[in-house]
């Protein structure tokens, strides 16, 4: 169940990062900017939930480090932001760190 929470955190943390934060116009929107605060706190309740189980040096870096990767490539795919390789690749580390994290927290 924690992992399903985790999930949901990690909905919630893209839509207000990677979607409100672009739509709300810079809080001209307030009808956005509501979204944007709703879903920025139910990522951190779900996050809470997924803590009772998961380890916080697992779980935090996993709702960030997928903020971070699916605000940059719906930025990139949606708000034609600029995207290159480099881009990728650094999303790509990202996971990598935050896998690296789960296997040395099994072995430990």
């Amino acid at each position: 169940m924690a992992w399903l929470y985790l999930l949901l955190a990690c909905v919630c943390e893209i839509t207000w990062s990677g979607i409100g934060l672009k739509l709300a116009g810079g809080g001209s929107n307030l009808k956005l900017v509501a979204i944007t605060f709703i879903c920025n706190a139910a990522a951190l309740f779900f996050v809470m939930l997924a803590t009772k189980s998961l380890p916080v040096s697992i779980a935090y870096p996993v709702l960030v480090g997928t903020g971070i990767a699916g605000s940059t490539l719906i930025g990139i795919c949606f708000f034609h932001e600029p995207g290159n390789l480099l881009k990728i690749l650094c999303i790509t580390l990202i996971f990598v760190g935050v896998i690296g994290l789960k296997i040395t927290e099994k072995t430990s």
